[in-house]
């Protein structure tokens, strides 16, 4: 919540989150049957308390920053003078001021039991399987404990009466926007929550709070609770002491929870979302070669998620909601190579094709979150480019200096990716934003020190050539149709010293 103080003509009141957190775990071990079984068992516990409190005022100017935005409409003037009657007419209100002061909590509790065995049949077959059954649940809540709407309640009353105005033109003109207004005026993180036609079967986009107590204030009542067994089932062969090969199968799962947004449960939305769960198959192949002087390995993935979780920023609030369908599919080289005694050089290359398939709606998505879901039906996973590849070199070396046995290095490395969507949002891809374009980024490290590790001292440049690349696109809080991005670090340099006490 305390991530919306970037808004203009906002100001955010101080605010804390309060995590506290436990975990516990108890593992025993052994070996049977001549040590050709190697067995283990164990039990985990976590408990994990969330207490988040923020309270967000609008300021002085967001009248005239809102207004802007609808500067053709009747000039650059100021949101009351549009939306909430002309200024100085009565029912004319200034929203500066507006404030709401919420809490949110979400207390979880996790346990689980595992288990993992590895039996060598051979001398080269060997089988691993593990298993771990986990049970989660989580209690969420969102209360309000202060704030002041007028300029709401005066929209959503011009809003029913059509009166914006009092010129019966201009309000003509100004009817259309009415959802607009309300969008805007009614800002949630400023707006107290639980006005009418806010919850289930409203209209108004407006904070609805939530509680697992039946007891507390609040259209939810109930918490979120899963469990779920988790395998993995792997073969090894060794075809030689140089040459090993493996497939392996694993599900796995990701925990649900509520969205502890103050918009979470509008509209009659539920604030949970569901368990991830993955299914991923893994085939690969392991060697050495020149006497060990260098290693190649190859593995072929592809993995299936069901109810794969999103997180959106759409504006005005969070959203975080449950895609019942995404695949990952891939394969992944590495080489390593001790070219002579100083000289090693390594490289990775990844191919990766991860996405959304045209059919990623299965039908059991809720309706506030259809349009989400199939928006995204068809495109590529966030920051998943089509190739990745890592090249690097080092060159190291020992030598005589200040009466002692000294070592240096040299090391470059570069990272090449394509192209790859930046942004969360459904519908058409934005290339000139959403779109990051192919790109190649150079680091390089020089040291020397004492031969013996006590010290080391290095010079560092990383992103050498300033290669400017964004990392998320989001939507800009209040500017419908407006996108922004995180950039990634730019061009950075600077010197590490290591000692070893």
């Amino acid at each position: 919540m305390a991530g919306v103080t970037a808004i203009p003509g906002a100001s955010d009141a101080p605010a804390f989150d309060d995590i506290t957190s436990q975990t516990h775990e108890l593992r025993l071990a052994g070996t049977a049957f001549a040590d050709r079984l190697n067995w283990l068992v164990g039990g985990f516990y976590s408990k994990e308390d969330i207490l988040e409190e923020a309270s967000l005022t609008l300021g002085d100017d967001f009248d005239f920053l809102v207004g802007s935005l609808f500067g053709g409409l009747l000039g650059p003037a100021p949101i009351e003078s549009i939306f909430a009657n002309i200024q100085g007419q009565p029912g004319g209100v200034d929203p500066s001021g507006s404030f709401s002061s919420n809490r949110f909590r979400q207390d979880s509790t996790s346990w689980s039991i595992f288990g993992q065995s590895t039996l060598a049949v051979t001398d080269n077959l060997d089988f691993t399987v593990g298993l771990r059954w986990v049970d989660e649940q989580k209690d969420g809540t969102y209360e309000n404990f202060g704030g002041s709407s007028d300029a709401c309640f005066q929209v959503l009353s011009n809003a029913q009466t059509g009166v914006f105005t009092g010129d019966p033109m201009t309000d003509a003109g100004v009817a259309p926007f009415a959802s607009t207004a309300i969008f805007l005026t009614c800002f949630p993180f400023s707006t107290v929550p639980n006005l009418p036609g806010s919850g289930a079967g409203g209209v108004l986009p407006t904070p609805v709070t939530f509680s697992d107590d039946p007891g507390e204030p609040g259209r939810f009542t109930d918490d979120f609770k899963d469990d779920e067994l988790v395998y993995t089932v792997k073969a090894g062969y060794s075809f030689s002491d140089a040459v090993n090969s493996y497939v392996s199968y694993t599900h796995g799962f990701k925990a649900g929870g509520f969205n502890l947004d103050s918009t979470a449960a509008t509209l009659g939305a539920d604030p949970r979302f569901q368990s991830e769960e993955i299914d991923v198959i893994e085939v690969g192949v392991k060697t050495e070669l020149f006497d060990g002087r260098a290693r190649a390995n190859l593995a072929v993935f592809h993995q299936e998620a069901d109810n794969f979780q999103v997180l959106e920023f759409t504006g005005i609030q969070f959203q975080t909601f449950n895609v019942p369908s995404a695949i990952s599919s891939g394969a992944e080289l590495e080489v390593q190579a001790q070219v002579t005694n100083q000289l090693a050089i390594t490289s990775a290359l990844t191919y990766t094709n991860a996405r959304y398939p045209n059919d990623c709606d299965d039908g059991t998505t809720t309706p506030q979150q259809q349009a989400l879901v199939t928006g995204l039906c068809g495109l590529a996973l966030t920051n998943a480019p089509d190739f990745t590849g890592i090249w690097g070199a080092t060159w190291e070396d020992n030598f005589q200096g200040f009466g002692q046995e000294m070592t240096y290095f040299l090391n470059g490395n570069v990272r090449f990716s394509t192209e790859r969507r930046t942004g969360t949002r459904p519908g058409p891809v934005t290339p000139l934003l959403e779109i990051q374009d192919e790109n190649t980024k150079l680091n390089f490290r020089v040291g020397f020190g004492r031969a013996d590790g006590l010290w080391t001292i290095e010079g560092w440049i990383n992103n050498a050539t300033d290669e400017q690349t964004r990392s998320i696109t989001f939507n800009v809080p209040l500017r419908t149709g407006t996108e922004g991005a995180f950039i990634e670090e730019p061009r950075t340099y600077g010197v590490t010293l290591r000692s070893r006490f």
